[in-house]
């Protein structure tokens, strides 16, 4: 019946309004734990993380100057051990703030962009180091393997990184291994 319809609309749109306002409800009292952090109150921290995790007991225990570790059900656990305040506040936002799980998400994406063009440099700087001045092409491989193609000389080589004992302890060195290959063009592209 069309009343009987309505009356579903109607409960289904106060179902949404309800859902949204508790949303904003543990938006505001995640940000309220945050604020209280830096007042050296842990106790609405340690109700929004139990929120997070089912409702387990959680505990935020001083470790000493400016540490703290979070126990979840009275166990701790290496992630959650030596982190600062605002370690702490950060794992909270990335809880209940979804425009700061987002902000975070492309910082890190932009870090780890920088940190793959910044070893690709590297790689070609140790090459020509070892090799000279040669044309090369640089790729990695599904496994993180760098790969370079000398192309003044048409061969493969695949980096590899490891530690040597030194006179001033251990120190890496970079060494590049060739690989044959019938169409060594063919294989890496940049």
């Amino acid at each position: 019946s069309a009343v009987a319809d309505g009356q579903a609309k109607e409960a289904g749109m106060w179902a949404k309004r309800i859902s949204q306002l508790d949303e904003h409800i543990r938006f505001v009292d995640g940000m309220q734990a945050v604020n209280d952090l830096r007042r050296n109150q842990f106790i609405r921290a340690e109700r929004v993380l139990s929120h997070y995790t089912g409702g387990v007991p959680v505990t935020i225990e001083p470790q000493g100057r400016n540490k703290f570790r979070i126990l979840v059900d009275g166990i701790p656990s290496e992630a959650d051990s030596n982190l600062t305040k605002t370690d702490l506040a950060s794992r909270l936002r990335s809880l209940f703030d979804s425009a700061y799980k987002e902000n975070m998400a492309a910082i890190a994406s932009k870090q780890v962009d920088f940190q793959f063009k910044l070893n690709l440099e590297q790689a070609k700087a140790a090459f020509k180091r070892q090799f000279g001045d040669h044309k090369i092409s640089i790729s990695t491989t599904g496994d993180g393997e760098t790969v370079l193609l000398d192309q003044t000389n048409n061969r493969v080589y695949v980096m590899k990184k490891s530690l040597v004992q030194g006179i001033n302890g251990e120190k890496e060195v970079t060494t590049f291994e060739p690989i044959d290959i019938a169409s060594p063009s063919a294989f890496v592209t940049q």
